[in-house]
């Protein structure tokens, strides 16, 4: 099999057994929120710092997870198993993160349209 199957299946694999992120998800998206209130310029920063920083630890490939465990003595199917996991942690931390920071700035305008300024 040719290093571009072996990449291609470690994908398909990733995309299948690869859990939905909910812890990161919910912290980027409770962090974002309170950046959100503060109505700061640099509020937008906060979901970029974080997804940056939760993509530090490795990726662990659990022997179930894989199609083929003779797949994983190939260093191009490793790859792009790492590859999509992580790419799928980074959305949905910033979808988090995203989801946050807008209902974060909502809240605050509305506290302040409405007379309670949170930021005295």
């Amino acid at each position: 099999m040719s290093d571009m199957r072996y990449f291609i299946s470690g994908q398909q694999d990733a995309r299948k057994s690869t859990k939905t992120y909910t812890a990161p998800f919910i912290a980027n998206l409770l962090l974002s929120a309170g950046a959100g209130l503060t109505r700061n310029f640099l509020s937008p920063l906060v979901p970029i710092a974080f997804t940056a920083i939760l993509t530090i630890p490795k990726i662990k490939i659990r022997n179930e997870d894989v199609s083929d465990p003779e797949y994983l003595n190939s260093n191009a199917y490793v790859t792009g198993y790492k590859q999509e996991a992580y790419k799928k942690k980074r959305v949905q931390t910033i979808l988090g993160g995203g989801i946050g920071l807008v209902v974060g700035m909502a809240t605050s305008f509305i506290l302040k349209s409405n007379g309670i300024d949170i930021m005295k």
